[in-house]
């Protein structure tokens, strides 16, 4: 019997720790899964932990038609090929050191799985889908500042990328032509030093002012002053758009934190104008007099960033649609795509101010934008429920029958009792969370057609683990008793479901903490990471301990006989019926004497979980609550 379910055991060990290995590999096999951090559009260097890019020459190419371009010209194709990567960051950059390297000159128009990133002068990766080969039309700039090379860092897994991969060719602009330097300033004028966004110095004071600002420097600026006459205000904003086409920034007057029935006005640099419009629901859409209530309209463009003002009338018009200015309102800021017709859809959940704020208050000023409480609530309750409750209780069921075999609580053992009290409390949490943030939706949640895929399969994702959280307890109230030839079959299916539910809700997690309004900086990616290695390391060195304290377990004799015989029934000397025996229905692990070693490993590895999951999950919602996201542009 011994020998038996030795080699059961093992044949169960093999195969948990290929789902282990399988499971430890999704977050790096997918590199950063929603594109490269914003601190790679310095260096090309994706965020991936003390990594090194590697020293081969890369496998991975970038090749373009046609060979040379005009400003305002025809696009140009450029394709990355050479096998599979998980990841890119892709860009352009001058030829000529005497130009500013930190320009990043055309616009690339992204493809599917692919978004902007870097102000808009790059394009990377948008979801852990394999790409390769990999086609972008780029824009040329609309100035002429000399030849261009494209450059790209390709990732193929977490461990191993490359870094500042260059096309073999340099594009030509045929104003400068093969060959030629830049450097002379009578080939071409040199480009002014890259643009920032200064706080107003009368912000609070002068003028109204709402703004993303971190000590004087600004990613956009919005103020507002007393107009020219007492029926209007002076409206003036900035935000920075780098060399991007067709690019637009808005507020909105919102009666609410949402998107929904809002005066619009927005300001774009193709058309050089700035327009009004309203939000029916989830789209825009144009007054009929797309010039309703402003004038004075000026926009300039220096060194990347976009600036326009205009004086808007205090009065409403337009059948409700554009706003009186005689309330206070809660601020929408937006960027995106559009044109002279309309503005595009924004490519971020619109920033709200965290206050309502009157146009006409020229002491204001609000930075930074509005809490998403709920939000944060439902992602601490997951991280409660799955990082620590759940990640507790199923270590406790597989390895620890045999720690305290002759000790209950309550009437029950010791392990079973700590195991249904940890699942318990991770389906309550579960449930909350699940609740909380169909409130917050109102419904099912709403995601972009054009989000990233990982953002689109969140609330899906999320919706499985609650009805699988939901099955497990529900199908345990209608075991089989032990014995019975159902039971294996019971036991199997709650290991299943168990287990996928415990690995589809750790991966929800991880694209839980991609969601615009989780605001989790970029580091969460890699304690998520360090949580799973911790979680399989647990779980492989218990194995190891329960296989070998098994190994040397010999046939049981009285007194231990009738006892042995009570675990095999599933049931403690009350007759209490709760005890899941072996997987495959045969003697339970519990029968097994505890080893005074391996026990003593046990309880010291088990208390060290504990303290480290613990540590892990408050970590985590510190992070999700209270450290600000990081700017990735």
């Amino acid at each position: 019997m011994a020998v038996k379910g030795t080699k059961r055991d093992t044949t169960l060990f093999l195969s948990r720790l290929v789902a282990v290995m399988c499971f430890m590999s999704l977050p790096f096999a997918s590199s950063k899964l929603s594109g490269a951090p914003g601190a790679a559009c310095v260096d090309l260097t994706p965020q991936h932990g003390s990594n090194s890019p590697q020293t081969s020459p890369s496998p991975f190419t970038i090749s373009f038609s046609p060979s040379s371009f005009s400003v305002n010209g025809t696009l140009v194709t450029v394709t990355l090929s050479g096998g599979v990567f998980k990841g890119f960051l892709l860009t352009a950059q001058y030829e000529d050191s005497c130009v500013d390297q930190s320009l990043m000159p055309g616009v690339f128009t992204p493809v599917a799985n692919t978004k902007m990133t870097c102000n808009n002068g790059a394009v990377t990766h948008s979801s852990p889908n394999t790409l390769s080969p990999l086609s972008f039309q780029w824009t040329p700039p609309t100035t002429s500042r000399g030849n261009i090379r494209f450059r790209a860092t390709f990732v193929q897994s977490f461990t191993t990328f490359w870094v500042n991969v260059k096309a073999s060719d340099v594009l030509v602009d045929s104003a400068v032509g093969a060959g030629n330097s830049t450097c002379d300033p009578s080939t071409t004028p040199q480009p002014a030093p890259t643009g920032t966004i200064q706080k107003d110095p009368g912000c609070g004071t002068t003028k109204g002012c709402y703004s993303d600002c971190s000590g004087s420097s600004c990613g956009f600026l919005m103020t507002w002053a007393p107009g020219p006459s007492a029926d209007n205000v002076l409206i003036t904003m900035s935000s920075r758009i780098g060399n991007a086409q067709n690019r637009y920034f808005a507020f909105g007057l919102s009666n609410d934190q949402e998107m929904g029935d809002d005066s619009v006005n927005y300001c774009i640099n193709a058309a050089n104008g700035v327009y009004s419009s309203y939000n029916d629901g989830k789209s825009n859409v144009q007054l009929t007099n797309s010039q309703d209530g402003v004038s004075s309209i000026t926009v300039s463009f220096d060194s990347g960033v976009l600036t326009c003002s205009f004086t808007r009338t205090t009065a409403g018009g337009a059948n409700g649609r554009l706003f009186a200015l005689d309330k206070p309102y809660t601020i929408l800021w937006a960027e995106g795509p559009g044109s002279a017709a309309g503005a595009g859809r924004h490519e971020q959940i619109p920033i709200s101010s965290s206050m309502a704020v009157s146009l006409q208050d020229f002491t204001a000023d609000i930075t930074g934008g509005v809490d998403f409480p709920l939000v944060k609530a439902h992602g601490s309750m997951m991280i409660a429920a799955w990082i620590c409750f759940a990640s507790i209780g199923i270590v406790l069921a597989r390895y620890f029958k045999d720690v305290w075999k002759n000790q209950t609580w309550l009437d029950q053992k010791i392990w079973f009792q700590v195991h249904r009290t940890c699942m318990v409390l991770c389906l309550l949490a579960t449930v909350a969370a699940f609740i909380i943030i169909f409130v917050e939706a109102e419904g099912y949640s709403d995601i972009d057609d054009q989000a990233e895929g990982i953002k689109k399969a969140h609330p899906i994702l999320g919706i499985i683990v609650t009805v699988l959280t939901i099955t497990n307890p529900i199908m345990a109230l209608f075991r089989p008793h032990p014995g019975t030839k159902n039971r294996p079959i019971f036991n199997w299916l709650h290991w299943a479901v168990g287990t996928v539910g415990y690995t589809l809700a750790v991966v929800t997690v991880f694209f839980g903490m991609e969601m615009d309004k989780a605001g989790a900086p970029d580091y969460t990616f890699y304690i998520l990471v360090a949580f799973v290695v911790w979680q399989a390391l647990v779980q492989i060195i218990l194995e190891i301990l329960q296989c070998q304290g098994r190994k040397n377990v010999s046939v049981m004799k009285d007194p231990l006989q009738n006892s042995a015989q009570d675990e095999m029934r599933g049931e403690d000397s009350s007759g209490n019926k709760y005890e899941m025996t072996d997987i495959s229905g045969g003697s339970p692990p519990a029968a097994s004497p505890p080893q005074g070693q391996s026990t003593l490993a046990k309880r010291v590895l088990l208390a060290i979980h504990i303290i480290v999951v613990i540590a892990f999950t408050v970590a985590l919602i510190i992070v999700l609550n209270v450290v600000e996201e990081e700017d990735d542009d």
